[in-house]
């Protein structure tokens, strides 16, 4: 049956480091048809819904719009349902997938092997497009803590949480009042280990960008990994540690951060940091975050769609109203349409900055501040548009995106990087910041967002997957 072909494989508890032969027959046969299926089903009660929403504004219109004006609010609509509701549709089939198919992960066993080719079909399904998509939306809200928690992660109170790549969820462990950054992946099990071991992060823990965490390790209560750390195989760091990076294949501690309760003078660092921390723990403002963030992704996030669906509307309008001569002037001009498209977005997101966050400057911003909320709004703002400056990147047009966004960027420059707060952003003439690289001007460490300058010199060249750290600063003519 099916379901012992998915379940099939003998236990073998040795290392595996590469894919066995019956595995990979399994996979290609039998899984990649099952992993377009799985895909693919969404959209059966996606299309039933789509339908039902222009019935809805037919019936609602009926004598008063005439049928092209009905259609009109029907792509009006559009954006919204697809980006919400198609993607909320692929996350409860991920989700039933997982539960009705796959199981638990269970620590000590190696499911690579027990389960290969469920544990492999789940895997297509949560590193696929569409589930980042249908999770993004809810960062920091006890929305994205409840879908992580649907997929077997326990996950306590107060997390702010950002999506997180991850197999294992079943394996994963996070306490109360933990900050998660971007591009985090938690790793319970790796293709050289023979048996899958829990991740256990502790209350307070800060786990930032790019981290990550293999299997068995354990972040201590109030530790911090800081940008693009490795936390090693069984790797344990002592509550109130701070660490960065790897040196052996292991991260490096480098310095302990004082207990709350130790005799000291405060500091305006320490004050904002305890003033922090309470409004975090209080339910009014746990409340407001939650909400006015799940407001903005259901307004904001489905942006991108607006405009690519204008593109299919007009197509749509100038045949019912122009018949077979409106549709050919339509071809005739899409590239053109699809362009001033791509212009108007980013024309609308730059205002969007500037008449609701204004300029970034430097310095500590507690959590749950006015610009906490602005900041997570220029997120949401921005997670669209990615894809778009990522396909003007390298040209004169990335340039003027940075700087309609608030960046200092000189001649002759080449863009190709990532950024957030363009107002701290300085490259100087002929510089050059390759693909995936990190110029975020913040970073995060005990509810406290610190911003900092980012200055990269003349002829100076960032390469690619390289990451300048708030603060940082490449000298004119030097090579990262």
């Amino acid at each position: 049956t099916l379901f012992r072909s998915l379940g099939s494989g003998a236990r073998d508890d040795r290392p595996v480091s590469s894919v066995r032969a019956p595995d990979l027959s399994r996979r290609t046969w039998l899984g990649v048809p099952l992993v377009y299926v799985l895909q693919a089903l969404p959209y059966i009660p996606f299309v039933y819904l789509l339908e039902q929403v222009y019935r809805g504004v037919l019936v609602w219109r009926r004598g008063h719009l005439d049928w092209p004006k009905a259609a009109w609010l029907f792509w009006v609509c559009y954006p919204w349902v697809w980006r919400l509701g198609f993607h909320e549709l692929y996350f409860w089939v991920v989700v039933l997938f997982k539960r009705l198919v796959v199981g638990t992960f269970a620590a000590g066993r190696n499911d690579a092997t027990s389960k290969p080719l469920r544990r492999w079909l789940f895997e297509r399904l949560v590193e696929a497009e569409a589930f980042e998509s249908c999770m993004r939306p809810w960062l920091s809200t006890e929305v994205l803590c409840w879908r992580y928690r649907l997929l077997g992660a326990r996950i306590g109170r107060r997390v702010h949480i950002d999506f997180f790549k991850c197999v294992e969820y079943d394996l994963i462990e996070v306490e109360d009042d933990v900050v998660f950054g971007s591009l985090v992946r938690l790793a319970p099990r790796t293709p050289d280990d023979a048996a899958a071991s829990p991740i256990v992060i502790r209350r307070e823990a800060n786990v930032l960008d790019h981290s990550l965490v293999l299997p068995g390790a354990v972040v201590g209560e109030r530790a911090v990994l800081g940008t693009f750390s490795l936390a090693a195989k069984d790797q344990v760091f002592a509550p109130g540690s701070v660490a960065t990076g790897n040196a052996g294949g292991r991260g490096v501690v480098l310095r302990r951060r004082p207990e709350p309760g130790e005799k000291q003078a405060m500091t305006p660092l320490q004050k904002l940091e305890a003033e922090a921390r309470r409004r975090h723990r209080s339910a009014f403002w746990f409340f407001w975050w939650n909400a006015v963030n799940c407001l903005v992704a259901v307004v904001f996030y489905p942006l991108r769609d607006v405009f690519e669906t204008g593109i299919i509307a007009i197509g749509y309008m100038l045949y019912f109203y122009a018949s077979w001569a409106g549709y050919y002037a339509y071809f005739g001009c899409l590239v053109l349409l699809n362009c001033a498209f791509v212009y108007v977005h980013l024309y609308y997101v730059a205002a969007l900055k500037w008449l609701l966050v204004g300029r970034f400057r430097q310095g500590n911003y507690g959590f749950y501040s006015r610009y906490h909320f602005v900041w997570a709004l220029m997120m949401t703002l921005l997670a669209p548009v990615y894809p778009l400056v990522d396909a003007i990147h390298g040209t004169v047009l990335a340039t003027w995106f940075y700087r309609r966004m608030g960046a200092t960027v000189g001649d002759r420059a080449c863009v190709a990087g990532k950024a957030l707060e363009f107002d701290l952003l300085t490259l100087g003439a002929g510089a050059s910041v390759g693909r995936l690289c990190d110029a975020t001007c913040h970073t995060v460490e005990n509810f406290v967002i610190k911003l900092a300058p980012v200055a990269i010199g003349d002829r100076a060249d960032v390469g690619a997957r390289s990451v300048v750290m708030p603060g940082g600063a490449l000298g004119a003519g030097a090579t990262l």
